[in-house]
């Protein structure tokens, strides 16, 4: 009889909100007066508010005081929603149900689902009410508030709720924020509306690796703080790919290797290390299909030259190197095989990637860039370059590229520049490569004794 008295008094957009303020004070009653009924009949009234609104509130546009209808009620509803789960709890703590080895109370589950209820709404009206370039991070505050409260009243299904609504805001501005571009001259909506969603990110990653051990036992387990910190990172290398000219895009994210090895050289967090390697393999495959496929048809000037680009992100490899030999764990072991075990050994050995990676685009770099008559000297230029870096690290597999890229050089003299140079390049390519085939042989020689202690 109340259902059907309130659904007659507050007819329209407004009966949600009456039958869930009846849902909370028969929840009350029951708790005050230790009637369960009464709190199963809570339980019935918020399933049939959820129903309602969701069949006629989305859809109340009009306007009440400058605010519509929707999202007044259906934020009355979620509020209601949110107090009755304070109260449902304990209604019917004595019953148990199992779900997997885990035991839960019926009336935990009961306030879980409550507050499931009203956190999925009220990120509903967010997507019908805001624009669409706000809606994530709409999602992401909301998230942050849920997961807040979670680790501040220790309830595992806010903090879940937050997850989602990261999970969500992270998925979103793939579909619409990475799209927006602005008027030219000002700063893009894709800036100011992802940058706040990396951040919020970063600091539940902070916030999950500050809290206390038994708090989030389980959320460590699952790598839930290495998880929020991966949707920061990628959000940020997605906003470089976005925002930035096509051609500097390897560049950032080579820097963004080089902070990302840095931050895991201070914090000691090898989460970082995994991602400054990814993010290398990025300025690879970028790279090579961008700067050096792409612009070969379409050659760039200035300072989207390849020169400039490709030579910034060479550089940048280069100086991580220094950080990449402070991660390095030589004396761990694999027993691993096959991609297995190269993966793990590129965690243990982080130098060997960046530097491999460094030294193949800048031979690329000069074999497309440089003179044809001009490739093999350069080529030889570097070999010995690489080799005098293998002697000051004492690193036996860089010595060896050095060499590689000198007897590179030998081969391709004898097969292609003997017979296709002119004689001032032929010569000039004899002169220096003998000459760099000295010094190399000299440096063996000074350096005898320190070579066979790594060899």
């Amino acid at each position: 009889m109340l259902l059907i008295g309130a659904w007659i008094a507050f007819p329209e957009s407004w009966t949600a909100v009456a039958w869930c303020t009846l849902g909370l004070g028969m929840a009350l009653a029951g708790r005050s007066f230790g009637f369960p009924e009464l709190g199963y009949q809570a339980n019935f009234l918020a399933v049939v508010s959820v129903i309602r609104v969701l069949a006629i509130n989305l859809e109340a546009t009009e306007n009440y005081h400058g605010v519509t209808l929707r999202l007044l009620t259906i934020a009355f509803v979620s509020v209601l929603l949110y107090i009755t789960s304070n109260w449902s709890e304990d209604a019917d703590s004595g019953r148990r149900i199992a779900i997997g080895k885990y035991h839960f109370s019926y009336g935990r589950l009961a306030s879980a689902a409550y507050t499931w209820s009203a956190s999925s709404l009220l990120a509903l009206v967010a997507w019908y009410e805001l624009r669409p370039v706000s809606v994530a991070d709409a999602w992401l505050v909301g998230g942050l508030v849920l997961f807040e409260l979670g680790l501040e009243r220790k309830k595992l299904s806010l903090r879940l709720q937050g997850y989602a609504a990261f999970t969500a805001s992270f998925l979103r501005i793939f579909f619409v924020n990475l799209n927006a571009a602005g008027n030219p001259g000002e700063i893009s909506p894709r800036f100011h509306t992802v940058v706040p969603l990396a951040l919020g990110f970063f600091y539940a990653y902070w916030r999950l690796r500050q809290s206390s051990e038994d708090l989030v036992e389980s959320e460590r387990r699952h790598g839930a703080a290495e998880v929020c910190c991966w949707l920061g990172t990628i959000t940020l290398a997605a906003l470089m790919r976005f925002e930035l000219e096509p051609d500097w895009v390897a560049s950032a994210w080579a820097a963004l290797a080089l902070a990302l090895l840095i931050i895991a050289w201070r914090s000691g967090q090898r989460v970082f290390l995994y991602q400054g390697l990814l993010a290398t393999v990025g300025v690879v495959f970028r790279t090579v299909l961008h700067n050096f496929y792409e612009r070969s048809y379409f050659p760039a000037s200035g300072w989207e030259s390849r020169w400039i680009t490709v030579g910034i992100a060479v550089a940048l490899l280069l100086t991580a190197l220094p950080f990449a030999f402070q991660l390095r764990k030589k004396e761990q072991e694999s027993r691993e095989t096959g991609v297995i075990r190269l993966m793990q050994l590129t965690v243990r050995r982080p130098e060997q990637l960046f530097f491999f990676i460094a030294v193949g685009l800048l031979t690329v770099l000069l074999a497309t860039e440089m003179r044809h008559g001009m490739v093999t000297l350069s080529w030889g230029v570097e070999g010995v370059a690489v080799f005098v870096l293998a002697l000051w690290l004492a690193e036996r597999s860089f010595r060896v590229t050095g060499l590689g890229l000198l007897l590179l050089c030998v081969g391709k003299i004898l097969i292609v520049d003997v017979w296709a140079l002119d004689p001032r390049d032929r010569y000039l390519t004899f002169i220096v490569l003998g000459a760099a085939l000295l010094l190399v042989s000299f440096l063996y020689t000074r350096n005898r004794e320190a070579l066979r202690q790594y060899l």
